[in-house]
């Protein structure tokens, strides 16, 4: 983590992010090789027993087209892991305007002091209702006046079609994970929670 000019920059954890690759490409080729022996090399298949579950054959070919259209998706996902590992850039820049985040699968932009209304840590309980924690958290919630210009801002349908869901799992489409960054989510929370109540004061 640097600190340059008042300016503080998080940077990713590359170590996390190859463990998330490796895993990513794991998976990737585990699905090529089953789609592989399942449609060219086991056309003959009838039918497949698995702990109990006969499986038709035509049902297993289905299957296997879901599974290579998920790897399509898959193969987005491992290119993106491959840019932010060889990415010089920071994974957040914080100043004295706002958070900035322009690189990842979804990018939350810059977002402006003045378009945040509260920060906080998030968890799902059991029944899928947000409550927020200081402990063992998941995200870093961001709730913004303006949510409707940030899942605007989404490059494509499908971003904005998740970033809408976030927003109404979360109350707001920015929730930030630190799972790829060098730091703990509370490290993470009480960084943004002191940055954000120290301009706020600022701009009064």
């Amino acid at each position: 983590m640097g600190i340059v000019n008042e300016k503080i920059e998080i940077p990713f954890s590359k170590g996390k992010i190859i463990r998330n690759f490796l895993l990513s490409l794991l998976v990737f080729f585990c699905i090529i090789l089953f789609v592989y022996n399942t449609l060219l090399v086991e056309n003959t298949i009838k039918e497949v027993e698995f702990r109990g579950i006969v499986i038709k054959g035509n049902s297993l070919k289905l299957t296997s087209i879901a599974f290579a259209l998920f790897n399509i998706f898959a193969f987005f996902v491992i290119i993106l892991q491959i840019k932010m590992i060889l990415s010089k850039k920071p994974g957040l820049t914080i100043d004295k305007t706002g958070i900035k985040n322009d690189i990842g699968f979804y990018k939350i932009g810059h977002i402006l002091w003045e378009n945040i209304v509260s920060i906080n840590i998030s968890m799902m309980n059991s029944n899928g209702n947000l409550y927020y924690m200081s402990y063992n958290e998941t995200y870093v919630v961001i709730k913004i006046n303006n949510p409707d210009e940030y899942i605007e801002r989404q490059k494509n349908r499908y971003l904005r079609y998740r970033a809408n869901n976030i927003y109404k799992s979360y109350e707001t489409p920015v929730c930030i994970s630190g799972d790829t960054f060098k730091c703990t989510q509370m490290e993470l929370y009480n960084i943004l929670n002191e940055q954000m109540n120290k301009w706020k004061k600022q701009s009064i």
